[in-house]
């Protein structure tokens, strides 16, 4: 997974080039490993932007659409994607957002519409679901 131009691979060694650039500032102590970066995005930023991005879905007033994209992983993984279109009053344009993924070993239709029904239904997101106008 990459975040910008860096993958997370690459926050292995990241600790020493903060060491030089803020010399006495860092802890000696201090790592940043692949696994603490995807954490710190994953599930100590993610829920801070989701609630940002709901509030804006509610605020706007507007209906909004749901699209989901059904792929394979490079692990052979099946992937569902569940995107989310709707007009922001705030930023005065069309958002498109990933609202979720889902992960499935081996997937049947049910089980992708037991996904879109458990993402749409997640206390996370409390979307009026009064204002969906279509599944894509």
């Amino acid at each position: 997974m990459c975040v910008g131009d860096r993958s997370f691979a690459s926050s292995g060694g990241i600790s020493d080039v903060f060491r030089t650039m803020f010399a006495g500032q860092i802890s000696p102590g201090f790592s940043l490993s692949r696994t603490t970066a995807t954490y710190l995005i994953s599930d100590g930023l993610g829920p801070y932007f989701r609630k940002r991005l709901v509030e804006d879905i509610n605020e706007s007033g507007t209906y909004f659409t749901i699209r989901y994209d059904e792929n394979t992983t490079q692990h052979v993984k099946k992937q569902m994607d569940v995107i989310v279109r709707y007009w922001s009053h705030s930023r005065k344009e069309i958002v498109v957002h990933l609202l979720s993924a889902s992960f499935f070993n081996h997937v049947k239709a049910v089980d992708v519409a037991r996904a879109l029904l458990d993402t749409l239904n997640k206390p996370d997101y409390k979307l009026d679901l009064g204002k969906l106008s279509s599944v894509v």
